[in-house]
């Protein structure tokens, strides 16, 4: 169903105004997902808050980098559904419906061109339940969709599915004990790569990319993050401008460890092999989440992360005892903080470069009510938009959060500039940057409210 703004306008639960977008009728418990199309066009899909358990309505917005509405699709469900997962092929729009009650899947499908719907009942090996996850994933380029999910903690299994979601080659992954399967990258049009991760969940946990290819399900090849005396992380897998980079750190022994830093790397990989990424080995002194590789205009990649500090669980536990004592048993209370500290920059290109620049910025404190360890920490609080890199304009700067203003931060010059406060929430996730301003949305679970915005880059 396509409509014009001026339709739009009249929707209850949505207002557009100016370079705003507000969406004020989200049931967050059952669904909603975020996805950018391109560098310039977006979609948000979410389940519209009603009260009747017998039907569900969902709704797909497409809007560009201008906060420009371009189109939106009702999607109604017979039942009371979530959704799962949602992507885009080059043809249609694809989405997974859950619900809990029967335990019963249904795959749904939009035309892109004329919005005409189908949906089929989704039949996948085992039981589903809501805690085994279910991926979707395609290329805007291609009409190929691949379905990934967890049948149990052994067994994981991927698939290309056809436009009735039914299987055209499926792959098994299995372990003895505990298995991941996840962080899916489509190389090129024809190219998979995901994170195999064999023991999962135990300090001896055994790391690997596979590269499959994507009309087969074959494997290319496969690059181990283990041998008999080394073991490495995962830290963080970065797809930027087609190429995909894995960060983490090495141990020279048979364990990781998620709290020291150990010897970090950077690897590169296409559709035939891996390679390494030299760093320096100062950044062994430094705890580093690394978030991003930038190109500037001139050809030039940097690795961009953040440094922290966090606190070691003797901590926690220590503020557990002594709120004990002062509430003379009655209550335990806990916390755990780490703190962001400098944004760290690596030249990958430049020789002539100092091979590490750190940009002081004011510190940022985040807290849980809980223990997690520093490098899980970090990756919480960077999937959560809580971390002071705001991204990158189309030319050589990364702009930063300074306390409560931005700064733009020029990675051949080296120089500051300041761009003006920020608005009163300095939590948003920012979703694009250009070189005069940038989106971000914003969430507002409370209100049922979800807010994109526009941000000016200008002093």
């Amino acid at each position: 169903m396509k409509s014009c703004i001026s339709t739009l306008l009249l929707l209850s639960g949505m207002i557009c105004f100016g370079q705003d977008i507000q969406i004020k009728d989200i049931q967050f418990s059952q669904g909603y997902q975020f996805s950018k199309l391109s560098e310039e066009n977006f979609r948000f899909i979410y389940r519209i808050k009603g009260r009747d358990l017998n039907q569900s309505a969902f709704r797909k917005i497409d809007f560009n980098d201008r906060l420009e509405m371009l189109d939106t699709t009702l999607i109604r469900l017979q039942g009371n559904y979530q959704l799962i997962s949602t992507t885009t092929s080059k043809t249609h729009t694809v989405s997974v419906f859950g619900t809990g009650v029967t335990a019963s899947l249904v795959i749904h499908f939009i035309d892109n061109q004329t919005e005409d719907q189908l949906f089929y009942p989704l039949q996948i090996m085992g039981f589903w339940k809501k805690k085994n996850p279910i991926q979707l994933h395609s290329s805007p380029s291609s009409n190929a969709i691949y379905l990934l999910y967890k049948i149990d903690k052994r067994n994981w299994e991927l698939q290309q599915i056809d436009l009735r979601g039914k299987p055209i080659w499926s792959k098994r992954f299995t372990d003895t004990k505990k298995i991941y399967v996840g962080n899916i990258h489509l190389i090129d049009d024809t190219k998979l790569a995901l994170v195999r991760i064999k023991h999962a969940g135990s300090r001896k946990a055994e790391n690997e990319v596979l590269v499959i290819d994507g009309n087969t399900g074959n494997e290319v090849y496969t690059h181990q993050l283990f041998s008999e005396d080394s073991k490495s992380t995962v830290d963080n897998l970065i797809y930027s401008d087609s190429i995909l980079y894995l960060a983490g750190r090495t141990f020279f022994k048979n364990r990781v460890s998620n709290q020291t830093t150990g010897l970090p790397y950077l690897r590169q990989f296409d559709s035939n092999n891996a390679s390494d990424i030299k760093l320096t080995s100062s950044l062994m002194n430094l705890k580093t989440y690394w978030m991003d590789v930038v190109t500037t205009n001139t050809g030039e990649r940097y690795l961009i992360g953040e440094t922290f500090t966090n606190e070691p669980y003797g901590a926690y536990f220590m503020k557990g005892v002594a709120t004990g004592l002062m509430t003379l048993g009655l209550f335990y209370v806990s916390w755990t903080s780490m703190k962001f500290q400098q944004v760290a920059v690596v030249p990958l290109d430049n020789p002539n470069a100092p091979p590490l620049t750190l940009v002081p910025l004011t510190p940022r404190r985040i807290q849980l009510g809980t223990y997690l360890p520093g490098y899980p920490f970090a990756t919480y609080s960077y999937n959560t938009g809580q971390v002071r890199y705001w991204g990158h304009d189309n030319k050589e700067s990364v702009v930063l959060m300074n306390g409560g203003s931005l700064k733009r931060y020029n990675l051949l010059s080296k120089t500051s500039e300041d761009l003006g406060l920020l608005p009163g929430n300095s939590s948003q996730i920012v979703i694009h940057t250009s070189e005069d301003y940038l989106i971000y949305l914003n969430q507002r679970k409370v209100n049922n409210l979800i807010e994109f915005k526009v941000l000016p880059l200008t002093k």
